[in-house]
């Protein structure tokens, strides 16, 4: 499953729930610090998500923001696909859900 085939089930089920979502697909039309997570999920609360693929690792300038948004006390999560069959990303969009 490649990041964008797992991003566009992640994001079908934000929008079966009511979850709105954003992302910046067009990374050059986009402004500020590189390594912002791929999604910023908006329900009960305000999420961010940094989505990997099955073996891929947050890059340097992604942990800083993810250390940066948990400092602050948002919400912050990695997923990857695992994720969606053990139940992780179905439990937080569940707690999120509007």
């Amino acid at each position: 499953m490649t990041e964008k085939e797992f991003q566009a089930l992640v994001t079908k089920m934000c929008d079966e729930r009511g979850i709105l979502w954003h992302h910046c697909d067009q990374a050059f039309r986009c402004s500020g610090s590189n390594g912002f997570p791929d999604l910023v999920l908006t329900g009960k609360s305000v999420m961010f998500v940094e989505l990997k693929s099955w073996y891929g690792n947050l890059r340097p300038e992604q942990n800083v923001y993810k250390q940066r948004l948990l400092a602050a006390g948002a919400g912050y999560a990695l997923w990857k696909p695992r994720d969606l069959y053990n139940g992780v990303i179905e439990d937080a969009l569940d707690r999120l859900e509007p």
